[in-house]
């Protein structure tokens, strides 16, 4: 059973059962196990662009960030940890709107978005990309986002 732990204020229009079924539905379509537990964390631009910083080097804020917990040995585990994933809702809200897409709708894509990366999906080349962004529009098509 997958388990889902968020911290700071849940924007408006988003629900916990759906941030669960949003986390849910991407680990399935991308064919993993629905067990262990996510942290979502939102949080101002302000607290992103310092933690864009310190992380990644980068001077700007940005949506979303994702974080994989340090890998303890298997024997130490007592269920999987995803990780963490981090977003910036003002940041998301400026975004769909020079977009033209509903906040809504953005929030999952970014949710999505951070739960692939958990999973080791990345877009560093064109190929990645492709198989990542594909993935994330079809789960945001089956959850109506």
């Amino acid at each position: 059973m997958m388990e889902m732990n968020s911290f700071g204020r849940l924007p408006a229009g988003m629900t916990r059962t759906q941030v669960l079924q949003a986390l849910q539905s991407t680990m399935k379509a991308a064919r993993r196990s629905t067990r262990g537990s996510v942290s979502v964390i939102f949080i101002s631009e302000v607290k992103m662009k310092a933690l864009n910083r310190a992380r990644r080097g980068i001077k700007d804020s940005t949506d979303v960030l994702s974080f994989v917990p340090a890998k303890l040995p298997i024997k130490f585990r007592t269920q999987v940890d995803w990780g963490d994933i981090i977003i910036a809702p003002a940041y998301v809200k400026r975004d769909a709107k020079h977009n033209s897409v509903p906040y809504r709708q953005q929030l999952m894509r970014v949710l999505v978005h951070g739960m692939l990366h958990l999973m080791g999906y990345d877009h560093a080349n064109k190929r990645q990309e492709a198989r990542m962004f594909c993935l994330q529009e079809r789960v945001l098509k089956a959850i109506k986002a």
